[in-house]
C-alpha cells in the first residue's frame, strides 16, 4: 500500500489521523509518518482498513433506518 492509498482509505472511512490512531492504539505521529512516507506501512493495514470499511458501512446502514 502506498502512502497515497493509505490516506485515501483513511479518508474514505471518514477518520481523521487522530481518530484512526486512537482507534488502533497508535500515536497520531505514527499515522502521519505513514502518510508522509517516512515509515513503511505494515502489510496488515490492508486487513485493518477492510475491517474498518465494513464497520463504517454497517454504521451508515444502521443510521439510515
Amino acid at each position: 500500500m502506498t502512502k497515497e492509498e493509505f490516506k485515501q482509505r483513511r479518508e474514505r472511512i471518514g477518520l481523521t489521523q487522530g481518530k484512526l490512531a486512537e482507534t488502533l492504539g497508535l500515536s497520531t505521529s505514527t499515522i502521519s509518518k505513514y502518510e508522509m512516507g517516512l515509515n513503511e506501512i505494515p502489510k496488515y493495514f490492508e486487513l485493518i482498513f477492510e475491517a474498518l470499511d465494513v464497520r463504517h458501512i454497517k454504521q451508515f446502514q444502521t443510521a439510515e433506518k
